[in-house]
């Protein structure tokens, strides 16, 4: 699918507001297709619909999935790219001044912040009012604009409670627990939420700690790959994500009370 793109600006400066609606628009990319890798002056943020954009901030990658927001502020570096799938998302820029302040004040922090359903109406009353010069129709696009930082900053204090985050956990372990890397410390990075809270929050939703549901996706497939093949182990333990053989053999005779070559014999495998 080719990528499609939707955009309205308005005021490309302003100087009689301090800050105010500079552009919006709807983007469908599919991959290879990315934006390009730039600095810019402005506040931003991308509001995912479906599938997955990957950004990255500070020479870490985050995946940003439907019902999420990744704000950048002014002077921010912009780099993201659509995931394995087409990326589908709104954005909004705001200029001015006092760009910074007002996101800042509204509780909107840099890099992923959690919000629902993405607000369609409002990012096309934005287009709408855009399309004209008056005074009037810049407020209300100012006022749209408003409506959504709101809906951003309310669901940062909320997502905890309706389950989001551990199931947004949980979905990033089953994706890529085979990566060695893959931790609390960069689950907690992705999320953009203090490890402390990820596991509070993970324990209360999926009713196991963050790190034995890991250990455990990572044994399950290792188990798999022993019965199935005939890998030697240090390999199966790289392919199932363990950093090391020692620690993947120990972690699993304790768990199964067999060592790894012990169950491949006893499911018929030397």
């Amino acid at each position: 699918m080719k990528s499609t793109r939707e955009t309205v600006f308005g005021f490309t400066t302003d100087t009689t507001l301090d800050f105010y609606v500079r552009s919006t628009g709807e983007y469908l990319l599919s991959p290879p297709d990315r934006e390009a890798v730039r600095v810019v002056d402005f506040a931003e943020i991308f509001w995912c619909i479906s599938g997955r954009g990957i950004f990255r901030d500070a020479g870490k990658e985050f995946i940003l999935r439907p019902g999420y927001v990744w704000y950048y502020p002014p002077k921010s570096l912009h780099d993201f790219r659509p995931g394995d799938e087409k990326f589908h998302y709104c954005w909004v820029t705001v200029a001015g001044k006092s760009a910074a302040i007002l996101f800042d004040g509204m509780a909107i922090h840099p890099g992923i912040n959690y919000a629902g359903g993405c607000p369609l109406h409002l990012f096309k009353t934005i287009a709408t009012s855009l399309y004209s010069k008056s005074l009037h129709e810049k407020m209300h696009a100012l006022s749209a604009a408003f409506e959504i930082l709101s809906l951003v900053s309310s669901g940062r204090y909320h997502y905890t409670q309706r389950g989001g985050i551990a199931e947004e956990a949980k979905k990033i372990i089953d994706d890529h627990f085979t990566d060695p890397e893959l931790n609390v410390e960069k689950i907690s990075a992705m999320l953009n939420i203090h490890r402390g809270s990820l596991s509070r929050a993970f324990s209360r939703g999926c009713g196991v700690t963050l790190n034995r549901y890991l250990a455990m996706c990572r044994l399950d497939y290792s188990q798999s790959l022993l019965r199935k093949t005939d890998l030697p182990v240090h390999t199966v333990a790289k392919m199932s994500g363990f950093n090391s053989h020692e620690y993947f053999s120990r972690i699993f005779t304790d768990t199964s009370g067999m060592s790894p070559s012990e169950f491949r014999k006893l499911n018929g495998r030397k």
